[in-house]
């Protein structure tokens, strides 16, 4: 294993604007000021930001959601691994309500080599404790991969925040100790349930992605993770296109800046260790 500091973005989508459907896409527009967000995350715009902002490792995150009319392909993620070999990681999506789901996961994970997976329950419409959930877990198992959760607030109105809140993870935790979970966005709002899960479960993570334009929300988060000793297990991650590493990065070095000294602050040191001391070794993966 290198002992090399990198910049690992736990979180980057890369898409084309079919990919996100009317419905997600147009969405998803209109609560990014208008801009044409489909049209931002090509494998080329997605390089460009990960130099710019010094990223020398990214993780790109498939997800589908047929209850929302939006899916990047696996085959699309598998293909942006292989534009850039040796520095990105993939993980597939699957939804847990179709029925070929474990299928299509063997097919990302063996043919495809991707090496992880996103879930959603509030995007995808399913309940983390359902049947249909466990035989996905099953397999992601026994193939030895993580799952990242977006297990948390959603931007879509037909989004189904009864199944969102973190807490329905600890079940997973308990049931599969040995497969690593990743929390994304903090499952934002509720950190502190999440804070709750990582004290309980060495096995889960959490990433930072798109809570940097909420400084207030981004500082305690690090306290409530400080405060339970698991800030070891706090990732970098950005969610490009929705923001860009370069601003991500300065946001995190200046977060007590930001705050106005309002806080306790965030030591540099802790700072640095989520910029450069969480290697993709943490979670069994390579590039």
């Amino acid at each position: 294993m290198s002992t090399e500091r990198q910049l690992i973005d736990w979180h980057l989508h890369v898409w084309e604007p079919e990919h996100l459907g009317s419905e997600w896409g147009g969405e998803l527009s209109r609560r990014y000021g208008g801009q044409p967000v489909g049209e931002m995350a090509s494998f080329e715009l997605a390089d460009a930001a990960r130099a710019e902002g010094g990223v020398d490792i990214a993780v790109a995150i498939g997800l589908t959601s047929p209850h929302l009319g939006m899916s990047i392909p696996n085959e699309h993620i598998a293909a942006y691994v292989e534009h850039g070999r040796g520095s990105t990681v993939g993980f597939a999506s699957v939804d847990p309500n179709d029925a070929q789901a474990v299928d299509k996961l063997r097919y990302a994970v063996e043919t495809l080599g991707l090496q992880g997976l996103k879930l959603s329950p509030p995007y995808q419409n399913f309940h983390p404790h359902s049947e249909a959930a466990e035989r996905v877990f099953r397999a992601a198992a026994e193939l030895g991969i993580p799952i990242m959760f977006h297990q948390g607030a959603v931007f879509m109105p037909r989004g189904v925040l009864e199944v969102a809140n973190p807490v329905l993870l600890d079940k997973v935790a308990r049931e599969y100790p040995d497969m690593k979970i990743i929390v994304a966005h903090a499952g934002q709002p509720w950190f502190t349930e999440t804070v709750a899960l990582m004290y309980k479960h060495r096995n889960v993570f959490a990433d930072l992605s798109a809570r940097f334009h909420r400084p207030w929300q981004l500082h305690n988060i690090l306290l409530a993770a400080i405060d339970y000793k698991v800030a070891d297990r706090i990732l970098f991650g950005t969610d490009f296109p929705v923001l860009r590493p370069d601003f991500c990065v300065e946001t995190l070095r200046a977060i007590n800046d930001r705050t106005a000294g309002r806080l306790p602050p965030i030591p540099a040191e802790l700072v640095e260790q989520i910029l450069y001391e969480r290697p993709l070794s943490l979670l069994g993966l390579s590039a």
